[in-house]
């Protein structure tokens, strides 16, 4: 407390420095901190830690035996479709 009522003794000038040097202080402490968050994750991407708590491989292997859908088109019916596609491809 006695370090409260020094500064409230100062001049408004001088509190407003003081202020102003805490603010900026406090800040820089936070960005400090984010930049250590920012390259502890950074270090954890590059150690593939997010694909394996992604389960990407799991997820990979589960597209691959999704059933591929096929068109058993027999040759008329593609012809048709490509007639379609220039005509259309034709109009405005």
């Amino acid at each position: 407390m006695n370090i409260l009522k020094k500064i409230q003794e100062k001049s408004e000038d001088e509190r407003r420095i003081i202020f102003w040097i805490l603010v900026i202080v406090i800040g820089l402490v936070l960005f400090g901190g984010w930049l250590v968050l920012i390259k502890h994750r950074l270090v954890n991407l590059n150690q593939g830690k997010l694909r394996q708590e992604l389960r990407l491989p799991e997820l990979e292997k589960q597209i691959n035996d999704l059933p591929k859908p096929e068109l058993n088109l027999g040759v008329d019916q593609l012809k048709q479709l490509e007639e379609l596609f220039q005509k259309e491809a034709v109009t405005p």
